[in-house]
């Protein structure tokens, strides 16, 4: 039974669905708390790991956080106030503007992902290596039954939320 649910019996399916998007919470919150002190929004610092490996279009970019052009807009326009990206001329197309990581958004990263070990060892840190490892291996089984189903590949920064958990 589920906590905080008084006298509801839920089906196994459900249960688990409720269970998960309870951890999942706890990621985002802690993973929130965590960014704090580092002035970036959760939605910023997705933006900052998704940049990690080049400079991306802004339409690359929104399709990425599965997110509409004006939201990366927004994104952008807060992260470069920030000085961790910067926009410039796509040389190969005009029309399109790249965003990449300024050297500020470079050094960020290590930051970032300290935030997100933080947050995860306090959401799994209870369980045991082989649970971890049963845990990690059912939940690739669900995404990667989502993406055949889809058939796409997942992007590591499509989460739910805007906590920078982007993965």
């Amino acid at each position: 039974m589920i906590e905080n649910t008084p006298n509801v019996s839920l089906e196994p399916p459900a249960e688990l669905a409720e269970l998960f998007r309870r951890a999942a919470r706890r990621l985002h919150r802690g993973t929130k708390e965590a960014l704090a002190p580092l002035g970036l929004s959760g939605s910023q610092a997705r933006l900052v790991r998704l940049l990690s490996d080049g400079p991306l279009r802004m339409s690359v970019i929104a399709e990425r956080l599965a997110v509409v052009a004006r939201t990366v807009t927004d994104v952008v326009d807060g992260a470069e106030v920030a000085g961790v990206v910067a926009r410039r001329d796509d040389p190969t197309d005009r029309r399109s503007t790249l965003v990449e990581l300024t050297p500020g958004g470079r050094h960020l990263l290590a930051q970032l992902d300290a935030a997100r070990s933080e947050s995860a060892a306090r959401v799994f840190g209870r369980l045991t290596e082989p649970q971890r490892d049963q845990l990690l291996a059912l939940l690739q089984a669900i995404c990667e039954s989502d993406e055949r189903r889809s058939g796409s590949a997942a992007t590591p920064s499509a989460e739910p939320d805007d906590t920078g958990a982007t993965r």
